[in-house]
């Protein structure tokens, strides 16, 4: 009798740490970091965990201290979409405005570092990503849509030439962008179509076979997007005010819903890698804009290069 005693509380003891396991492992609760933007956009972490930000509406780029203090690094003096450093600590930044992609250097010197790809202007870039051979990979969409197919994949072989070069074309509003864990399939959110699309890369870095990985509802406007290390890829679905969570394979798997009307975009960070920030625009003027952050069941993969 006592051995079955022994064995049941064992049993419970079991069953308890695996419920509290599993509860500690469900996504936290949006926690406000900031607020003041004008549709905040392009989040990137730097190494010391201060958070850049595109204030797309008011030309400025703004930083968010760990402790939520905000300041202004730079008024590019035209409206901007998407920010990403490189290994040095420099800031590259999507100027929708100038039709350019520009750096920050840790000097604080603005400088172009692309507004041409293969002898084609550009049309106001939007988001990024690296590759592992040091290729910015960047959307180009402003002005498209479904019956304006001109937006495209464009990237800065900044390691080698530092030329630019284009990847795809012909695609309605190409916007968030994030490679999977192998870099050897680059996603994209089409938000012209409500669909995201997973392109084959080539060694070279150009474009192999294209397919539509997953279509959302009409209207839905999926945005940015990240990776975690389990190769689950999570999107702003921007209309919807959430974040949907998808598996390699195409499936949705998981959501998030925010305290905003809208959301624009995503990174992770922490020195875990667990905490996920989140820009959230309430409408496309005012300057309510906010900055969530979110601890997350899973680490995300790492956006600067090596």
């Amino acid at each position: 009798m006592r051995k079955i005693r022994l064995n049941v509380q064992w049993i419970v003891l079991v069953c308890i740490f695996l419920i509290i396991g599993c509860a500690g492992q469900r996504i936290g609760k949006p926690k406000l970091l900031a607020t003041g933007f004008t549709f905040p956009e392009g989040p990137a972490l730097d190494k010391d965990g201060n958070l850049y930000l595109v204030n797309f509406r008011a030309t400025m780029i703004h930083k968010v201290s760990p402790d939520g203090m905000v300041s202004v690094v730079v008024d590019v003096g035209a409206f901007n979409n998407g920010a990403i450093f490189d290994k040095k600590g420099n800031l590259f930044i999507a100027s929708s405005g100038l039709k350019a992609i520009l750096k920050l250097d840790r000097a604080g010197k603005l400088s172009v570092a692309t507004a041409i790809s293969e002898g084609d202007s550009l049309l106001g870039p939007n988001d990024f990503a690296w590759d592992e051979e040091g290729r910015l990979y960047f959307t180009d969409p402003r002005s498209s849509g479904k019956n304006n197919l001109i937006g495209g994949i464009h990237y800065i072989d900044v390691e080698r030439d530092g030329k630019t070069r284009k990847f795809a074309g012909g695609l309605s509003y190409p916007n968030g962008i994030a490679f999977d864990l192998d870099k050897t399939h680059l996603y994209v959110s089409e938000t012209g179509s409500d669909r995201l699309l997973r392109f084959e890369v080539n060694p070279d870095g150009s474009a192999g076979t294209k397919e539509v990985f997953f279509e959302l509802p009409e209207g839905s406007v999926p945005d940015g997007m990240k990776l975690d290390v389990e190769g689950n890829l999570w999107v702003a679905v921007n209309s919807l005010g959430e974040i949907w969570c998808f598996s390699p394979e195409g499936k949705k798997i998981d959501s998030i819903a925010l305290p905003s009307k809208l959301v624009t975009n995503l990174t992770f960070g922490g020195k875990d890698m667990r905490t996920l920030y989140v820009t959230a625009p309430e409408d496309w003027v005012s300057n309510t804009g906010k900055v969530f952050t979110i601890r997350m069941p899973v680490a995300g993969v790492q956006v600067i290069p090596e």
